[in-house]
C-alpha cells in the first residue's frame, strides 16, 4: 500500500444533476468518455463517466456488471447500468474517481520507490484476478489507476472495443512500470534497478514472463 492519500474536490449543492447525483467540472477524457467529480444522494463521493457518443456501451456493460459481481478490491466500483440524462449516456463509480496515477506523475514527495513498487503491486494483483476471471482490461495506462482514499491503486477506464486480451494487459502494465522508473526513482539508482528487474521478469516470453513473476521482485520494495 501507497503511503499517500487521494482527495476528492467539493461539489456545490447548486451543481446540474446526472440522475441522483450532483456533477462536478470535467476532469479528464479517455477512451470511453469525459469523466466528472459527482456527490451521490448520501452525500458520498462519486465519479461520472459521460460516455463518447462513438461508444457502444454493450461491452463495457458486460464487463462492468461481471466485476460488480466479482467485488475485487482493486477495481473503482462502478454500477451496472446507464443513466440517460438529455439523451446523453452516463455510467456512475460509487466512489470518487479522482486523482488519477496520471494526475500525480511529476509533482509531489509521495514520488518514491516504495510507492511505485506498491502500486505496481497493487495493479499485477487486481490484473491477475481479473484475469482469472476471463476478463481483461484493455486500457492500462496511467489515467486508467485511479488512487482511492487510503492511496491504493483502483483500475477504471475498461477497454470498450472487445479486443481486450491477458497478453495486451501485461504488455501495458510494463509500459507503466517503465513510466515509473522514469518518473518516480529518480533519486535512487538501486530502486530502479529493481523495478526495471520486475519489468524485465514479467517481460520474458513463456512460463516465465508473468506478473506473478514480477510481483516477487516488487514485494522486496514496496
Amino acid at each position: 500500500m501507497s503511503t499517500f492519500s487521494a482527495t476528492s474536490a467539493r461539489t456545490p449543492r447548486e451543481a446540474p444533476r446526472v440522475g441522483a447525483y450532483r456533477r462536478g467540472s470535467r476532469v479528464r477524457t479517455t477512451r470511453a468518455g469525459t469523466w466528472f467529480p459527482a456527490v451521490g444522494p448520501d452525500e458520498e463521493p462519486a465519479g461520472l463517466l459521460l460516455l463518447h457518443p462513438a461508444v457502444k456501451p454493450g461491452v463495457l456493460l458486460r464487463t462492468i456488471g461481471r466485476l460488480a459481481e466479482l467485488a475485487l478490491p482493486g477495481v473503482l466500483p462502478m454500477l451496472p447500468d446507464l443513466v440517460d440524462q438529455a439523451g446523453r449516456d452516463w455510467l456512475v463509480a460509487t466512489t470518487s474517481a479522482t486523482p488519477t496515477l496520471a494526475d500525480l506523475l511529476d509533482d509531489g514527495s509521495h514520488r518514491t520507490a516504495g510507492n511505485a513498487a506498491a502500486l505496481l503491486s497493487d495493479v499485477a494483483t487486481t490484473l491477475i484476478e481479473v484475469h482469472a476471471a476471463g476478463l481483461a482490461h484493455g486500457a492500462v495506462e496511467a489515467q486508467a489507476v485511479v488512487l482511492g482514499s487510503e492511496g491504493t491503486a483502483l483500475l477504471a477506464d475498461w477497454g470498450t472495443d472487445g479486443q481486450a486480451s491477458p497478453e495486451g494487459d501485461l504488455a501495458a502494465w510494463n509500459e507503466l512500470a517503465e513510466l515509473l522508473v522514469e518518473r518516480w526513482c529518480i533519486d535512487s539508482d538501486t530502486a530502479a534497478a529493481g523495478l526495471a528487474r520486475a519489468v524485465h521478469v514479467a517481460g520474458q516470453p513463456g512460463p516465465g514472463g508473468t506478473l506473478r513473476g514480477a510481483l516477487d521482485q516488487l514485494r522486496e520494495l514496496a
